[in-house]
């Protein structure tokens, strides 16, 4: 009676992991209490609080949204993703419930659609140059979606720990970036789709409740969007499939030394935000400055310039930290 809700993950497991029988034992100590509604498990564990959060504002501005699903393969929510314990679609629909929402009716054309591209035949080995692109049917789609005037967010599971480059090229080249509703690709099948229903689900309180917001407050929800969908495509793509991949023949060998003064990292953290940022401001500048965005509500503003730093926060680079600021001109 003392905890409302307790949500416990299980993050870079297997489907035949030891964790199995602990998991069922805890389900059958739930159900024992009958505590169904209070204690939840499931996959994930870096994307949870978010997603909590997400799941608590839904309750509190009673907003539930209806989310229809598309998979880039038919039949693979059936499968079972790496470093997960269930299949895609009981992934899913675990994580749509904890952050308030539900899946939709495919054929609704007023829902907003989730585009998932599903993990690939070898997730943590990037397809090689001269490889057939999975990927481009999948954009061509939302791309369809998105010019009907329809809402589209965007999941890509294809590899671990960072995005499939034929979809990046693909959404870069093919989408208009500031319409997605959200979007993520970082680290397992279970942050990345963590990440964008989250996104999308406060997304939507706003759409909704942006009429009795002050207009200050409507300019900084659009704006706080457009930064965390900015920041996850430098992170997802710019980040861990280009500049990481370039500097981890440099960082092997090198002692985890987390002296600030003297530590190794420090080169390597100059020479990422030489290479990050200046990709990021090329892309800002191609795809993203001048464009006008949808305000929540209605209403319309543009885009004016962007002020970025990134920074490697540990010694190591398994990450990088994004710190991301946008400014919105009047419309």
């Amino acid at each position: 009676g003392h905890i409302e809700r307790l949500v416990i993950g299980q993050d870079d497991s297997h489907r035949t992991g030891l964790h199995h029988g602990e998991q069922q034992e805890l389900l059958e100590l739930r159900d024992e209490l009958g505590l169904q509604k209070q204690v939840t498990l499931l996959s994930g564990a870096d994307e949870l609080s978010m997603d909590m959060l997400a799941g608590r504002l839904s309750e509190l501005y009673n907003v539930h949204p209806e989310i229809a699903l598309e998979y880039s393969e038919s039949g693979s929510e059936r499968r079972i993703p790496p470093l997960e314990s269930h299949p895609l679609a009981t992934m899913v629909e675990q994580h749509l419930r904890l952050v308030g929402a539900r899946p939709g009716d495919p054929a609704d054309p007023s829902l907003l659609r989730l585009f998932i591209q599903v993990p690939a035949p070898r997730p943590y080995q990037l397809p090689e140059p001269g490889e057939a692109p999975r990927s481009y049917a999948l954009i061509e789609r939302v791309r369809d979606w998105m010019q009907q005037g329809r809402a589209a967010a965007l999941a890509d599971l294809a590899y671990i720990n960072r995005m499939d480059p034929h979809l990046a090229r693909a959404v870069i080249e093919r989408l208009e970036l500031v319409d997605l509703e959200g979007f993520a690709a970082w680290n397992t099948p279970a942050n990345a789709l963590g990440t964008v229903v989250a996104q999308i689900v406060v997304r939507e309180i706003a759409r909704q409740h942006a009429e009795h917001w002050k207009p200050a407050e409507v300019r900084e929800s659009a704006r706080a969007h457009l930064a965390f969908l900015l920041a996850r495509l430098i992170d997802d793509y710019g980040y861990q499939t280009m500049v990481r991949r370039q500097l981890l023949p440099e960082a092997r060998g090198l002692p985890l030394q987390p002296d600030p003064l003297l530590s190794p990292y420090i080169r390597l953290g100059a020479e990422v935000r030489q290479r990050l940022l200046g990709w990021a401001e090329e892309l800002y500048e191609q795809h993203f400055l001048g464009k006008w965005v949808r305000l929540p509500g209605g209403g319309k503003a543009r885009l004016g310039p962007m002020k970025l730093e990134a920074i490697l926060p540990w010694p190591r680079l398994f990450e990088v930290e994004v710190r991301l600021d946008l400014v919105l001109e009047d419309y």
